[in-house]
């Protein structure tokens, strides 16, 4: 059985605009099968937390060889014109925290302490700002006046 993996970058850049993605296709006895595929769209200006930032949100879907979603992970890459990445800390002593992709459904309320959060993209929602955060690996909406971005 010959098993080979291929990747294919297309990733685009214009006006301000980040899209595209990378498909990952193993070859197993003449017979082509999409493995994972990562979806990738941001933006160079607009819905970022800081001016001059460069945000996207990847969606990495894998399958198995029948073509049947497997796991399915959204993250974040947000960073500043230097090509950091963007941190923020909480305002307070403590954070409200809404599952990613629900937001007002699942939440809940840390104190994190010293905890730095990864930043991904900003969102309107309701009549509030939010931000998404990474806390213990895992990405969240939280309120923007919760969060100080780092220098």
């Amino acid at each position: 059985m010959l098993s080979r993996k291929s990747g294919q970058d297309h990733i685009n850049y214009e006006e301000g605009d980040v899209y595209g993605g990378y498909n990952y296709y193993t070859i197993e006895n003449d017979t082509l099968h999409l493995a994972k595929e990562v979806v990738a769209n941001g933006t160079c200006q607009g819905n970022n937390p800081i001016d001059g930032a460069t945000c996207i949100s990847y969606i990495t879907v894998t399958y198995d060889n029948n073509g049947i979603e497997t796991s399915s992970i959204k993250s974040y890459k947000c960073q500043d014109e230097k090509g950091e990445d963007i941190y923020a800390h909480a305002a307070g002593d403590s954070i409200s925290l809404y599952k990613d992709g629900y937001w007002g459904r699942e939440y809940i309320n840390v104190r994190p302490d010293s905890t730095r959060f990864r930043i991904g993209l900003s969102v309107f929602l309701g009549g509030v700002s939010y931000v998404d955060v990474e806390y213990r690996g895992r990405w969240y909406l939280t309120p923007r006046s919760q969060i100080v971005f780092e220098e």
